[in-house]
């Protein structure tokens, strides 16, 4: 029987944050939240968003995206219904 974590082994974990693609980087999503809010909320559906707090990787957390993603829907709504 094979253990828990033989689907983690094929995917190349990130260990660095220079190993982040640049999209999926801190930066990027307050960029994104910015410029093009859909994107941000496609990206938080997709996949984790890394940031470096004291030298260490870490993600957003699962509530973070919700927040996030509600934020960005508000901010959506908000530019739209202003017209």
């Amino acid at each position: 029987m094979e253990s828990g974590n033989s689907a983690i082994v094929g995917k190349g974990e990130i260990t660095e944050y220079s190993q982040v693609p640049k999209y999926r980087r801190n930066w990027f999503a307050i960029l994104m939240f910015f410029v093009f809010p859909p994107g941000l909320i496609y990206l938080l559906a997709t996949g984790d968003i890394y940031y470096e707090k004291k030298g260490i990787l870490k993600t957003y957390s699962k509530s973070a995206k919700v927040f996030l993603s509600i934020w960005c829907c508000l901010y959506i709504l908000r530019i739209l219904l202003k017209k």
